[in-house]
């Protein structure tokens, strides 16, 4: 199942019984700047996540990465932290930003945020960055 994980930990246990594996965003390590971006909470995630390693519910941490919104060394520390300390997250998945969904949210928002799209020697920096401190598999969608 694909969710933020920023639900609280009643709607969450409802659902582990019918959830093989859940893909949980990890957006932002820093709390003040994913309520900015998502006006979502990081400790709730935390939770969340310390839940489903409490059962040994497998995750998936898929991670957004924008660069100049979340593309930080102290982001990448807050993945890598959390990965290495719950042992049921299996993978981390990188998603890259891409310029896909910009034209939607002019027109449903009326705004336009743009945001630089990274060139792949980027992206493999942050693919070695996540793999030389983590012994999960990191993989780029």
């Amino acid at each position: 199942m694909e969710t933020s994980g920023c639900k609280d930990l009643s709607t969450l246990s409802e659902l582990v019984c019918l959830v093989d594996i859940f893909s949980l965003d990890y957006k932002h390590v820093n709390e003040k700047l994913l309520d900015y971006y998502t006006n979502e909470s990081a400790a709730v995630l935390n939770n969340n996540i310390r839940y489903l390693n409490k059962i040994l519910k497998p995750v998936i941490l898929r991670c957004p990465i924008i660069p100049s919104v979340n593309d930080t060394k102290e982001h990448f520390q807050g993945i890598i932290k959390t990965a290495m300390e719950n042992d049921n997250i299996k993978e981390i998945n990188i998603l890259p930003y891409h310029c896909f969904g910009e034209n939607k949210q002019k027109l449903i928002f009326n705004t336009h945020n743009t945001f630089p799209t990274p060139n792949q020697e980027t992206i493999d920096n942050w693919v070695k960055i996540l793999t030389e401190q983590n012994s999960k598999p990191v993989i780029v969608l």
